[in-house]
């Protein structure tokens, strides 16, 4: 009884502030540490201004989305994702999209359409990118499990693991 109530009143609460923290923010790319020296570029051209220009354009776009609500963000991602899929900005595109379906399927949860969250949080790891920071697996698709357990959906949760761990045996 005092475990299941130390459960609902501390951990529950405790476990969704930390989703919602890491939700919240962008999704940082991994940077170098100070004085690395990165390898020498045989092979690729250097990027023309205009590519350049087209680079800085498409990062503007993706940091005007991210000041939008979850479901908005949604479409928006999965739009510029699909008319950029080789652009460098693509993998942070495709990172921020997975992080706004998790936000939006904990918001789904919350507010009561179970199946909907539960297809967001499946959405999340079914499209999340091949490459991935360690940051991203580690902050949002590996917790989506641990959430939907939380949230009562058990079934799902223990779904959503396999599929998670499946996702990272390639890594």
């Amino acid at each position: 009884m005092f475990r299941q109530s130390f459960i609902k009143l501390v951990l529950t609460p405790l476990a969704c502030i930390t989703l919602l923290l890491v939700l919240s923010g962008d999704i940082v790319a991994q940077r170098k540490p100070a004085g690395a020296k990165s390898a020498p570029q045989t092979g690729k051209p250097k990027a023309t201004p205009a590519v350049a220009a087209d680079e800085a354009t498409l990062k503007a776009q993706l940091d005007e989305i991210v000041k939008l609500a979850a479901s908005e963000r949604v479409g928006r991602l999965e739009e510029f994702v699909k008319s950029n899929p080789d652009s460098p900005q693509t993998v942070r595109a495709q990172e921020l999209l997975a992080s706004a379906r998790a936000a939006l399927g904990d918001e789904k949860l919350r507010s009561g359409d179970r199946a909907g969250g539960v297809e967001m949080f499946r959405a999340v790891v079914a499209d999340a990118p091949a490459v991935m920071s360690n940051k991203f697996f580690g902050e949002i698709v590996a917790q989506l499990p641990a959430n939907l357990y939380m949230l009562g959906e058990r079934a799902a949760a223990i779904e959503l693991a396999r599929a998670v761990e499946e996702r990272a045996a390639g890594s």
